[in-house]
């Protein structure tokens, strides 16, 4: 009878092994899912990005520095390659705003980024204008909200002066011939 009795109790304890056993594979299945279809939807945006990037061509530089120093000068190529620049900037933001609302970067994230990035990439009139004209593309309205609060606080001549600066600078520091 106490064989029989330690028997049982070894066979239920066995059960709840093998079905909290079960409950972890399945638990580490979803998950797997999970960051399975993060890293499939954060692929599609760097195929995107990696698009937009082949259309820069050798004059990207060119196209970077006429959007700052004389938007109205743009030719429609350089218009594009402008385009392209800064739907890879926005597309780098959507990444991070899906990695944080999938819990994989810390709450703010994506505010930062934006923050951060938009000192550089939106700094002057041609790049303001373009989001006028892309902010309609997309749906996520707190995403669109954190552009738009970023690029009002910025001063379109920020990136003009940058440049010029840099231009001053290296002219001040240069070495006479020897």
């Amino acid at each position: 009878m106490k064989v029989e009795t330690v028997n049982k109790w070894l066979s239920v304890c066995a059960n709840f092994g093998l079905i909290a056993g079960l409950l972890l594979v399945a638990m580490q299945l979803r998950q797997n899912a999970d960051l399975m279809r993060v890293q499939l939807l954060s692929d599609g945006i760097t195929t995107d990005q990696d698009i937009e990037s082949a259309m820069f061509g050798d004059d990207g530089s060119i196209a970077w520095a006429k959007s700052i120093e004389d938007p109205s000068d743009l030719t429609s190529a350089e218009i594009k390659v402008m385009d392209g620049y800064l739907v890879i900037q926005v597309y780098g933001w959507q990444r991070i705003r899906l990695l944080e609302e999938e819990g994989l970067l810390p709450a703010g994230s994506t505010e930062s980024a934006i923050k951060t990035g938009a000192l550089f990439y939106f700094g002057n009139r041609f790049a303001k204008m373009w989001w006028k004209h892309e902010r309609e593309n997309h749906f996520n309205s707190e995403f669109v909200r954190m552009i738009d609060e970023s690029l009002d606080e910025l001063d379109d001549q920020r990136n003009l002066r940058w440049l010029n600066q840099m231009h001053k600078d290296l002219r001040d520091d240069t070495p006479p011939p020897t």
